[in-house]
């Protein structure tokens, strides 16, 4: 659990109770004590116990009374969870932007703020500017919320979880080896968390989208790279490097063959991330239109011309779905899961994508996992990184009976937050 909550639940009582009955009545809503014995398969006496100190501390709130039964019983006090009792920040950081969100513990964004720099900034540039705007974001804080309670953070690379470092960076050089988490940790007093960001996506469909309640599932992202997020048991699969998931990085092999059957896309690249790239898909589209075109179109051009019928986007876009459709069913072979989600511009703004990566995958040589397996698209379109950070830390307070990771295997201890000047104020 988290370093916040930890001492208080020991002086609830039995950790997992007090996270028992806080889980039930944030999802119920609105229930009683009565209830939540009943549901929780706890003791009245120990509801009780529990329920006076959540109030006491703020996680509950009393909110009436209910009606008298129809036999004339005794009306209940109602309870509702405080979403406001605590309050979290969530970083999504791309190659040149970052955006920063603060959000209860129902992962309602409060207020949020992007940042700019260029790109291949170096984190004694970056990091700076990250934890002012988390000030300036706090100082925006309701007058009835609690303290922060947690900070996530969502980064492209492979991740040391024990010290909270990028192991490998491709896209944000400079950055391996730095301990991205202890510089918060030690500005803000609260435990701060580091995360891959197609994981981090792949948190935010379990915890808040299409994935919610789905045990096993993959999340399939193809944008500026190729990535999935491998959700197993409700256990996010992170592997012995915590690289579980870098499909992007296999080689097309037998996959492609010699090309032929992906004449637009295919020219001579080595790796899945390659062959559906941004620039790869300009290029191919490039050499379709031959003299058609003056100028080489942007990406997010070819996107509007494909789902606006343009033949040489739409051709391009459907060799991608038949390639989407090969690691798909890879994972599907594999994992055998219940549901992959696809994510990235291209499948988010072109539904034949989607189409095509079902119509290939019925055409399985072994048709039992593909036949079972649902495709869907990503619910979340524009913050999902953003709200996966933020269900780093609300996995860790709402989930820790099945912990979906260990992020920190050395022991923690959390300074005193340091006070910093924002704009000219203390804090």
């Amino acid at each position: 659990m988290l370093d916040f909550l930890s001492q208080k639940m020991k002086a609830i009582g039995e950790p997992s109770a007090a996270v028992k009955v806080l889980k039930f009545v944030r999802e119920k809503g609105t229930t009683s004590q009565t209830e939540i014995a009943r549901s929780c398969q706890l003791s009245k006496a120990a509801v009780s116990e529990v329920v006076q100190r959540l109030l006491a501390d703020g996680y509950l709130q009393e909110v009436g009374m209910s009606s008298s039964t129809s036999s004339g019983g005794r009306r209940r006090v109602l309870l509702k969870f405080n979403s406001l009792s605590g309050l979290v920040i969530g970083v999504d950081v791309k190659i040149s932007s970052a955006t920063l969100a603060l959000s209860d513990l129902d992962a309602t964004i409060l207020s949020k703020r992007e940042i700019k720099f260029p790109k291949g900034a170096t984190p004694p540039d970056v990091i700076p500017m990250l934890v002012k705007a988390a000030h300036e974001i706090l100082l925006a804080k309701p007058q009835s919320s609690g303290s922060l309670i947690g900070i996530g953070i969502g980064i492209p690379g492979i991740i040391d979880y024990s010290t909270g470092t990028l192991v490998v960076a491709d896209t944000l050089k400079g950055w391996d080896g730095v301990s991205i988490t202890q510089m918060f940790e030690s500005h803000f007093g609260c435990a701060a968390y580091v995360e891959n960001d197609v994981k981090s996506m792949t948190i935010a469909e379990y915890l808040l989208g299409i994935a919610k309640g789905v045990q096993n599932f993959v999340l399939l992202w193809v944008g500026s790279g190729v990535g999935a997020g491998i959700m197993v048991d409700g256990r996010l699969l992170r592997g012995v490097t915590s690289s579980a998931g870098e499909i992007g990085y296999n080689d097309l092999g037998f996959s492609v063959g010699n090309g032929s059957n992906f004449p637009l896309l295919y020219n001579g690249q080595k790796d899945f991330g390659d062959l559906l790239s941004e620039d790869s898909i300009v290029d191919a589209y490039v050499r379709a239109a031959g003299n058609k075109i003056a100028e080489p179109p942007s990406f997010e051009t070819i996107l509007d011309l494909g789902s606006k019928g343009d033949v040489v986007a739409e051709n391009i876009f459907r060799e991608m779905g038949r390639v989407v459709g090969i690691m798909s069913i890879m994972l599907a072979n594999t994992l055998n899961p219940e549901l992959i989600v696809l994510g990235g511009s291209v499948i988010d703004s072109n539904p034949q994508v989607l189409r095509e990566v079902s119509e290939f995958m019925s055409r399985d040589i072994l048709p039992t996992p593909v036949q079972s397996v649902r495709i869907e698209p990503a619910h979340y379109k524009a913050d999902e990184v953003l709200l996966g950070a933020i269900g780093l830390i609300l996995y860790e307070l709402f989930e820790p009976a099945m912990p979906l990771m260990i992020m920190k295997q050395r022991p923690r201890k959390v300074s005193e937050p340091r006070a910093t000047r924002v704009l000219g104020q203390g804090v």
